[in-house]
């Protein structure tokens, strides 16, 4: 037995030998597979690394990959380092070698590629309504993530023009920076919110008999369409008066607008109207239509009663009437006549309550004023002058047709009249009957007046005496000075 193991063991160890004899030989060398990994996003770079083996040379084979030991730090440049969070490039060495193969140990340079698989994730909010010419921004309907780049790439695909209305069916792209892409849907609808306007006259004028011609009176357009269609009824230009039409709009986008105007028949020849005289004289109950002696129009049957006057006061008794009368079509004719009337109904002063003077002086209490055609005018009585020595009061009242009428009232009880505090009025000769020697002048009136002249004086006679008191004084000064200088 123990013959047999000994012939046993010694010819396998005799192959041992010559297997080791034969790995000793230089014929061996370390090769990688791959000198590049490829790591996903997330994970161990070591995990991915490339696998070295023995190559034999001389017969042209991998010898073996198995038992290969490696080293994987060389001056600091370690692969934990790598950044698996982001795509990207890196660098690193492995250091290779084979304990029962004579094979030269290597070092290999390895390419790391972070690599990133997944597609964002993309989520549309809801569909665009935009109106037409406004830009779009699809991040604002949109929202996505991805697992390594922060910004992705958003893209609409299909065709859609902003400028353009309609709805238009869209794909929403969204990529990552390693070009992984998800797709999803959205609709644009690009519309127009105006109203169409309608630009026409409330009242079109079109001569009698013409030929209405719609577009030389109405425009119907739209912002975005531009000028648009509408429907009018036939116009029947052959009758005087005025209608009303309707009409209505709308626009590619279903804005409508609608409008009513009146379109009116109308000529353009004035009416004839003829006067029998240019200056009249006459009284006030003249009836100023009895001069009137022709009154017609082409079309129509105009009546004295459409005929309107009107007075404007030029003088004392003297008026510029203007008549007036228009036909349906707004022609107007206008006349003037120059009319002076001999008599006037003025308006009436009368004192009152001259035996009841009341301890506070008002001297609108003592007068009552009215008028044959304006009734009472007490309202509008004005004390021109009330005069403190002479003890009366100035009235002046004017009716309605601008008549005049001023009036002294001499108040003979003079006890309380002192009570009333004198104020600078205007004052007036001392006229016995104003109403027979009407003031036409107040200016005049208040330069001739006594008062006025006394005030005069007195100013000359202060500004006398201040020029002799400064006298006095300069004299006083110059005598002071002379002194000093002796």
């Amino acid at each position: 037995m123990k013959k047999f193991l000994l012939l046993l063991i010694v010819p396998l160890c005799f192959f041992g030998l010559i297997k080791k004899a034969s790995a000793a030989s230089s014929n061996y060398e370390i090769r990688f597979y791959e000198t590049e990994c490829n790591v996903p996003i997330g994970g161990n770079v070591y995990n991915y690394l490339p696998t070295a083996y023995v190559y034999n040379t001389l017969t042209d084979s991998i010898v073996t990959d198995e038992g290969m030991q490696y080293t994987y730090n060389y001056q600091g440049i370690k692969f934990e380092n790598i950044n698996t969070s982001r795509p990207g490039h890196s660098i690193g060495y492995i250091y290779a070698a084979h304990p029962n193969y004579s094979a030269p140990r290597i070092l290999q340079k390895i390419d790391v590629y972070v690599y990133d698989d997944v597609a964002p994730e993309l989520d549309v909010l809801g569909n665009i309504n935009k109106r037409y010419n406004e830009e779009v921004s699809v991040l604002d309907y949109i929202s996505y993530s991805d697992n390594s780049t922060r910004v992705c790439m958003v893209e609409l695909v299909g065709e859609y023009n902003p400028n353009i209305i309609g709805i238009y069916g869209l794909t929403v792209r969204v990529s990552d920076d390693s070009g992984n892409f998800t797709d999803g849907y959205i609709t644009i609808r690009v519309y127009d919110d105006i109203k169409p306007v309608i630009e026409c006259d409330d009242i079109i004028s079109v001569e009698i008999n013409s030929v209405f011609n719609k577009d030389d009176y109405i425009k119907v357009y739209d912002e975005y369409d531009g000028l648009l269609e509408y429907n009018l009824d036939d116009i029947d230009t052959s009758k005087f008066g005025e209608s009303d039409y309707t009409i209505v709009a709308t626009d590619s986008s279903g804005n409508r607008i609608s409008k009513t105007f009146k379109i009116k028949i109308k000529d353009d020849v004035k009416p004839i109207l003829n006067l029998k005289e240019e200056v009249l004289y006459v009284t006030d109950e003249y009836n100023l239509l009895d001069n009137i002696i022709e009154l017609s129009d082409n079309y129509e049957d105009l009546k004295l009663e459409d005929v309107k006057i009107e007075k404007k006061r030029i003088g004392t008794q003297k008026f510029l009437v203007t008549y007036s009368v228009s036909d349906s079509s707004d022609n107007e004719v206008v006349k003037e006549v120059i009319l002076n009337i001999d008599y006037v109904n003025k308006p009436v002063i009368e004192a009152i309550n001259l035996d009841d003077l009341k301890d506070v002086f008002d001297p609108l209490y003592y007068v009552n004023c009215y008028d044959v055609e304006d009734g009472d005018l007490n309202s509008k009585v004005m004390v021109v002058d009330m005069n403190y020595d002479e003890k009366y009061c100035i009235y002046e009242v004017y009716d309605s047709d601008n008549n005049l009428t001023r009036k002294r009232i001499d108040f003979i009880s003079s006890e309380d009249m002192d009570k009333y505090e004198r104020t600078n009025k205007i004052a007036i000769p001392n006229t016995l009957d104003l109403e027979q020697n009407p003031i036409s002048d107040n200016e005049n009136v208040i330069k001739n007046s006594t008062e006025y002249k006394n005030n005069n004086y007195n100013y000359i006679y202060y500004i006398v005496l201040g020029i002799f008191v400064l006298g006095i004084i300069l004299f006083i000064i110059i005598k002071h000075f002379r002194k000093k200088m002796v």
